[in-house]
């Protein structure tokens, strides 16, 4: 499917190694996350697996980075994931700030 000037997909970048003229997906995520000290724990986990996910394209990686799960994942689907807002609160949003911190640097 080829896109034309003026259609919201013709300006964005295809996936590396895609030859198929097909449009990207976004998946876009917005976490919320909650205080706690314990529910922080597990957050911070889930936040690590965020950002897994959201560099897993942008790192030119090998079969040891952790990363190949997501690649795949994101190759098959054709998706680009990005965290667009982070809120939290305590602990929670200790996590939201690393979370931004890494994904900046």
């Amino acid at each position: 499917m080829a896109t034309t000037p003026g259609d919201p997909m013709h300006d964005k970048p295809p996936l590396e190694n895609d030859p198929s003229d097909t449009p990207t997906r976004e998946l876009r995520i917005a976490p919320v996350m909650t205080g706690g000290t314990s529910l922080a724990v597990w957050m911070g986990g889930a936040t690590a697996e965020l950002y897994r996910v959201t560099r897993a394209l942008c790192e030119a990686g090998n079969r040891q980075d952790g990363l190949g799960v997501y690649r795949e994942l994101l190759k098959f689907t054709r998706t680009k994931a990005s965290v667009d807002v982070i809120t939290g609160t305590s602990a929670g949003g200790l996590n939201g700030v690393l979370l931004a911190a890494a994904t900046t640097l």
